[in-house]
């Protein structure tokens, strides 16, 4: 690995590369090498022979309530060590999830550590980024529901909101928070209003819902931690089930097609 990178180009990428250095997990992306040239890095990380997870979701006939735990648990797993070494991702995204191999039950790999971040001393960070449908209302400036003195930051938390957007995608093939545009979109996420409608919804179990639930919370405060999420009674037991069909997949394709034209920010 480059000891040191210089220019403009080391100073932009070099956060990234300092959070990615230090990271050893299974579920994790490894970075083995940065090589700098004249205008570009170039990162060597895993190879991720599966692809992204948003993919295979597509292609598969079938999808259960097992495979959405088994793909949280792994997730879940990747937050967990993340946020015990005071690492906020914060652009948790089914897009940012690989597939470890071509195996029909490939672990998932958490990739794309842009904007990861050490949160210490005080933990709150100020910087508004992710991606609009998964970013927590507390990054863009707060819950419109909370009076301006609680709009202080952010910390660790807002992963878990993002990591709940990916469970109901995973359960329905939707976004809760989805609007005509970002602004759109992002009022719609301060507001934290969404349902279980019961053409996708209606088979899909109570724990499932729970677990929604429990990370959807507009106060930060009140949602559950990595660690308290995998232990959650669904991701427990339906982890080891993979039967019945959610109507997940032929959704995911128009999901993807409404949000191509959102960018980052």
């Amino acid at each position: 690995m480059t000891a040191w990178l210089t220019g403009w180009l080391g100073d932009w990428c070099r956060p990234e590369i300092q959070v990615l250095r230090v990271l050893d997990h299974p579920r994790i992306v490894r970075l083995h090498h940065v090589y700098e040239g004249e205008t570009e890095l170039v990162f060597v990380i895993d190879y991720a022979e599966g692809g992204e997870l948003y993919d295979r979701v597509v292609e598969k006939k079938v999808f259960s309530e097992g495979d959405a735990a088994n793909v949280m648990k792994d997730l879940l797993s990747a937050l967990s060590y993340l946020h015990s070494r005071k690492i906020a991702h914060r652009d948790i995204k089914l897009e940012n999830l690989l597939l470890r191999d071509k195996s029909p039950n490939s672990p998932v790999l958490l990739g794309d550590f842009g904007f990861a971040k050490y949160s210490f001393n005080d933990g709150m960070m100020k910087t508004m980024c992710g991606s609009p449908v998964y970013v927590a209302p507390e990054v863009i400036g707060g819950p419109l529901t909370f009076e301006p003195a609680k709009k202080k930051g952010y910390d660790l938390r807002c992963d878990m909101w993002s990591a709940g957007i990916i469970l109901y995608v995973l359960l329905c093939g939707y976004a809760p928070f989805l609007g005509r545009n970002v602004n759109a979109t992002m009022r719609l996420v301060r507001r934290g209003v969404y349902s279980f409608p019961d053409r996708e919804w209606a088979g899909v179990s109570d724990e499932a819902k729970n677990l929604v639930r429990s990370l959807l919370k507009l106060d930060p405060e009140k949602r559950l931690t990595a660690d308290e999420a995998l232990h959650h009674v669904w991701i427990k037991e339906r982890a080891k089930k993979r039967r019945g069909s959610l109507m997940t997949g032929g959704n995911l394709a128009q999901l993807r097609s409404s949000i191509r034209n959102m960018q980052n920010y």
